[in-house]
Formats: C-alpha cells, structure tokens, sequence
C-alpha cells in the first residue's frame, strides 16, 4: 500500500529529519506555489528557491542575463529585482529559456526547510490534479507542508492542502486519522474545510483569509483571483537536486526534466 499523506499546517510543526525517505508537497497558496508553476508552464528553465534577497541577487549576479531574480517582501516587488511574486508577471516573452533565483517572505522559506525529503514538489489549487496523478504511484509517505505566514496557519494553504489530500484520497491513498499519525487531524481539518470551502463558494472563502487580506490591502486583489483556479496550471515543479532548481517534472513520475 502506499504511503500515508501528512499534513502540516505550518513548517514550524515539521521534523526536517521525518521527510528523509518521503515525498515533500509545499503549498504557498497566495503566491508562491501558483507563481512557480506559471513561471515553469511559460518556459523558464527552472525556479531556484532562496532564502535570502542576498542568495537571489547573487544567483543573478553569477549568470547575468540568463538568470532573473524575483519574488517579495510583505507581498511587493523586491527593489531592484527583475520581477515580483505576481503569477501573471511571469509571461513567456519574459522568463522563456531564463533561470529564476525566487525568494519569497514564506513560501521560499518552506522550500528551503523541507530539502532533506526525498523528493521535493511544489503544489497549489492551479496544479492539483496533475500533482495528484504525479505522487498518486509513489510508495513513499507525502509531507504536505503548508507555508503560512510568518508561523501562523493560513487559511488559503490549508484549503490547499484539503484539495490535494481528497485528489490524492480518490486515487486510494490513505489520509484518515487510523492511517496515519494517530495523534494529528490535520489532514482531516484541511479536507473538511476544503469541502466546506467548495460548497460555500470557494472564491469568496478564499478571499475571507489572512493572505487573500494583505494581497488585497496591497492592492493587489488580482493575484487573488489568477491564484483561485483550480487546475489551471497542469504543471509539477519538481526538485532537480543537480541544480538545485524546481523544473518540470517528467511524465513518468519521479525524474525532474524538461
């Protein structure tokens, strides 16, 4: 039987050592994770996740106009990087071909933490189902690690988190409490609210969170939007451990390639 699916409603609640062996899913809802996809489905060459603005600018600084930097800080455009932490900002004419040293206030920060796990996915509403059918097979536990904000839960994540344990659930992976950790809901706390959430209106439940808030106090109320669909980007940012980057992952479920 496959591996459980575990979920984390904040990175602080993971044991880095635990992910040895497993499969990592990191969810930054509002916008990391959509952000990282598009960038992949418009031909960038890959997205590096880094911890610090520093790291990113001397990504660029090694590869000068091959690699952009881009990402946040308190949800707006970093100064002096090449792009923000906008989905639609990552078009083809602009990141085809390009490497994207990316950092974000927590998304990034997620990523990094959640390295030592055997394999290292990026997962979201735009990508569940792709996701769902690429970790489907894999006999290995899933760590599903959600982002939050600065080590508080937020509710786009969990949300998140929901679609992809109930996808993954339909494909007879085991998530309820008897399988899993015994003393931990959380999977089960993110697929009711995930069901809830659909049956409610899943726009306007995510407009109700704590990310959905700053994005709009921002004026950035767009991304929230772009960021809502699901399956909107087919695409599975997997870890390429050579490079360091996330690429496209390959059909056949577990290579990183192009």
């Amino acid at each position: 039987m496959a591996g459980v699916v575990r979920t984390y409603l904040v990175p602080q609640l993971v044991d880095p050592a635990a992910l040895a062996g497993g499969v990592a899913v990191v969810i930054d809802q509002f916008r990391a994770s959509t952000t990282i996809c598009g960038a992949l489905a418009a031909g960038a060459r890959g997205v590096v996740p880094c911890l610090t603005e520093a790291d990113a600018g001397a990504r660029r600084a090694l590869s000068p106009g091959t690699t952009l930097a881009g990402g946040e800080r308190e949800g707006v455009r970093i100064p002096g990087f090449d792009l923000d932490n906008s989905p639609e900002s990552y078009t083809r004419e602009r990141v085809e071909g390009k490497m994207i040293a990316f950092t974000t206030t927590n998304g990034t920060r997620a990523a990094v933490l959640a390295e030592r796990a055997g394999a290292l996915v990026v997962g979201c509403l735009a990508n569940v189902s792709a996701l769902a059918k690429f970790v489907g097979a894999d006999e290995r536990v899933v760590h599903v690690i959600c982002a939050g904000t600065r080590t508080r839960v937020t509710l786009e994540d969990v949300l998140a988190a929901g679609a992809i344990a109930e996808a993954m659930e339909r494909m007879g992976r085991p998530v309820r409490m008897a399988d899993a950790r015994p003393d931990d809901d959380s999977t089960m706390i993110a697929m009711e609210l995930w069901r809830s959430a659909r049956e409610r209106g899943l726009a306007g439940e995510l407009r109700r969170s704590r990310g959905a808030r700053n994005l709009m106090r921002e004026g950035l109320g767009a991304d929230i939007d772009v960021c809502s669909v699901v399956d909107a980007i087919p695409v599975v940012p997997v870890m390429d451990r050579g490079g360091g980057a996330f690429v496209v992952g390959a059909a056949d479920r577990g290579a990183p390639g192009r």
